[in-house]
Order: C-alpha cells, then structure tokens, then sequence
C-alpha cells in the first residue's frame, strides 16, 4: 500500500529537485528568448508581426510570450523561470502518457527527463524549443486519452510555434493512418485551429508571412557544424539515446517511431542547426527507453540485465551533471545587464538601441529605450539570407544615430581586440561612423567574447561622456 505513495513522493521530489536547481541560479542570460520577450513587448504595443516587424517563426510561441507579459509586466527576469517550470510539466505529462500505457517504472521517468543533459543545459534559455515539446507531448496524451480533437489542436501549437514540429506531426499522422486509425476529427481539429490562428496575419500580410516563415529558412546558408552538435547530444547522453532507440523497434513503442525518425530526418537535411532543436528528440528517447526496460525485465535474467543498464545509466548520469554544472550551470549569464542599463540612463536618451538580438532587446527594455527600426531580430542567418539588407538598415541607422551593442573579446596578453558586429552591421559604415563609448566586462567560461561593447553610430557625432 506504500509504493503508490512513496512513487509520488519520488515524481514530486524529482521535478521540485530540477525547480530548485534552476530556480536558484536564474539570472539573465544571452539568448534569443530576449528578442522574443521584446517582440511581446511590441505587440501588446499594438505593432502586428511580419507588418511591423521581422518574424522568422508562425506566431504561437510569441504570442504565448504576448500573454506572459501581461502577467509579468516589467518584471523581465521572471521570464527565466518559463522554461524551467514548462519542462518541469512536460516531464509530469511523460510521467502520465507512460502510467497510461502501464509501463511499471513510469515514475522515475520526470527524473531521467529533467536531469539529462540536454534538459539541464538548454532549460536557462527561453527559445521556444520547451514550448514545443510541451505541446507536442500533449498532443500525445490528449491521443492516448481518447481526446482526438484536441489532440490536433496541441499539435498545431506545436507546428505553429516552430517549423521544426512538423516533422514529427507528419510521423505521427502517417503512423495513424498506416495503422488504419480513425483520423478525420483530428485532422480537421488541426486545420481549423491552424486556419483561425494564422488567418489574421495571411490576411494583413501574406506574402511577409510566406517569406519569412518559410521561403527565408531555405535562402539560410550552412551554419554551426553538425558534427560538432552531435557529438556534443551523443556524448552527452548515450545511454539514454541508445535505450531510446532500441525500445523504438518494440510493439509499444511504433506509435511515435515514425516521429522521431522524421524529426532526426529534418535535424540531418536542414542546413542551419542548432544544438537545443535535437531536444525534439528527447522526450521520445525518455518514454522509448523505459518501454524497453520493462521489456528487459519481463525476460529470464532482467532482473540482473536492467540493474546493470541502471549502474551504467547512474554512474554516466553523474558525471554527466557534474559537466553541466561545471561548464553550464552560468553558460550565457549576463553579468553586465545591470551596469549597461544604468550608464544608458545616465546618457542622452535621443538615440534608439541596435545590436545582437541575444543583447539589444533586452538592453532595452531594461533602459526603456527603443530597438532601431523595430529590427529586433538580428540574428546572422537573416542578413546572409537575404532576408534584410544589412547594407541600407546599417546607413539608415547612421542617419539617425543609434547606440550600437556588440559582443566584444578583449585578451590583453594574446594581443586580441575584436569587436564582433559584421553580421548584423556594415563594417565600412562603422568604421566611417561608430566610435567606441564604453566597454562592460562580463567573463564567459565557454565563449571568447568577455566584454560588452557600447558604441556611437551616427554621421554627425557628438561625444558622449
């Protein structure tokens, strides 16, 4: 009569472990997240996306941002906390879509989820990748629960939150009709809600909408080395991956097979990759992998065989938390935020913002100023793309005056100064027009970049002291 207690006991110490790890140690950090919560901020100021601002995604997950803010208000830092409680919830919904397919070790399932490193590591940054698998393992539940409708409406979130959901839905509907399941109510569900969401921006600006969301990621050029990012999300959780996969092939678990080999599929075609879209991965590696342990305890010997997998998966585990917290745990911190903000209080407040997506906007924010031209989104896929012209914002931003951020590396002893800024400005108009004002100091473990740059753009400067 204990062990259902003492079960619960073991779920709800699990995600209030992963919820005081992070929740004390949250600060502001890099990120794209920034430009989001600025974007938000936009919105509720009556700007419309692809109108008035670049998008590069359909609009769900700002618009989720959009309603936070109201909640929030001016209290920035409470965003940090987004990320960790919607993982923390996605690991309770693993917990129950495994209850409900009887898998006996279900409750050690939020544990083995929130402690991988994969979770650890990207749950400090709110890039909309945890709102996407939340929907997406609601989707899944709401399935398993007979709730078809519904079903289809958190898979169109998922979907129309980031593009990099459709490769698992189209792996999930495709096994639903292969098995010969009954599909029309969640189809239609998935178009409907697709339809009433997207509608409104189709209507005011289409082919904005149809450029930015989809044309524009086919014009990105090659970014960060895959090799790199997979060898980082293979190293780093082996056991888990190598359980996941192999639990793929039993009965169980073919429901969600086809979405996982589809969204790895994407993940290997796509061009432009970043480590935290592999997280898409993760929760169908979690709920494959105690499939198959329950399948390996059910044969003679499993009882010895699933002890042994349970030292390796501890001991790799251990070691692996220990990396996060060692490299990780302050991986992107901005030491600096405070500092810049006031010292841009202190100046004359005739000049917008412009710079790093990952800096400019929340800089902003903070300072109460505004990003140059609504150009919130200065990530350097958009300027290769094509996208925007770094060339003509770079003059008009001159024109007006503008006070510039960059990530700057400053090593006296090696003889390096860089100032980098050539993605998102032209270097021959800053070094016609951009002076250096300021430099912050905020020391990184695992990046170059230890200082923030705060420089003058404009045609006619007047030094400001």
């Amino acid at each position: 009569m204990y062990k259902p207690i003492l079960k619960k006991i073991f779920i709800f110490a699990s995600i209030g472990s992963f919820l005081w790890l992070k929740l004390s140690h949250i600060d502001f950090r890099f990120g794209d997240g920034n430009a989001y919560v600025y974007m938000a901020q936009e919105i509720l100021n009556g700007r419309i996306p692809y109108r008035n601002f670049f998008l590069a995604d359909p609009p769900v997950f700002v618009l989720f941002l959009t309603f936070l803010k109201l909640i929030i208000g001016k209290h920035l830092l409470l965003f940090q906390a987004a990320p960790i409680i919607i993982e923390s919830a996605t690991a309770f919904l693993i917990y129950l879509l495994l209850k409900k397919w009887n898998v006996r070790f279900a409750f050690l399932a939020p544990a083995v989820y929130l402690f991988s490193f994969s979770i650890l590591s990207t749950s400090n940054f709110f890039t909309g990748i945890q709102f996407v698998v939340l929907m997406m393992v609601l989707a899944l539940y709401f399935y398993e629960s007979g709730k078809t409708a519904l079903s289809g409406i958190f898979w169109s979130l998922a979907c129309l939150s980031k593009l990099y959901a459709v490769p698992a839905f189209v792996g999930f509907l495709a096994y639903l009709i292969f098995r010969k399941k009954p599909v029309r109510r969640f189809i239609i569900s998935f178009v409907s809600s697709s339809a009433i969401i997207m509608a409104p921006f189709l209507a005011m600006s289409f082919s904005n909408v149809a450029d930015y969301t989809f044309f524009h990621h086919f014009r990105r050029p090659y970014g960060v080395s895959k090799i790199n990012v997979f060898s980082l999300f293979i190293s780093s959780q082996w056991p888990l991956l190598a359980l996941g996969i192999t639990g793929m092939f039993l009965k169980k678990a073919r429901k969600i097979l086809p979405a996982f080999v589809l969204s790895l599929a994407f993940i290997l075609i796509f061009k432009d990759i970043y480590y935290l879209y592999l997280n898409i991965l993760i929760p169908f590696a979690v709920i494959s992998a105690f499939i198959f342990c329950e399948w390996i305890l059910s044969k003679n010997g499993g009882r010895s065989a699933l002890l042994a997998v349970l030292f390796i998966y501890v001991a790799f585990g251990a070691q692996s938390f220990m990396n996060y917290l060692d490299k990780f745990d302050d991986y992107g911190n901005f030491y600096s935020l405070k500092e810049i903000t006031a010292y841009l209080k202190s100046v004359p407040d005739s000049y917008d913002l412009y710079g790093s997506h990952e800096i400019a906007p929340l800089t902003a924010m903070e300072s109460r100023r505004k990003i140059f031209g609504n150009i919130i989104d200065t990530n350097t896929q958009v300027f290769a793309a094509k996208t925007l012209d770094v060339e003509k914002i770079s003059e008009s931003a001159v024109e007006k005056g503008i006070y510039l951020l960059t990530h700057d590396t400053v090593i006296p002893e090696l003889r390096i100064d860089h100032t980098e800024y050539e993605n998102f400005f032209s270097k021959s108009v800053f070094e016609k027009n951009c002076a250096l004002i300021k430099r912050f100091s905020n020391p990184s473990k695992l990046e170059y970049a230890n200082y923030i740059g705060l420089h003058l753009c404009a045609k006619s400067q007047s030094v400001v002291q």
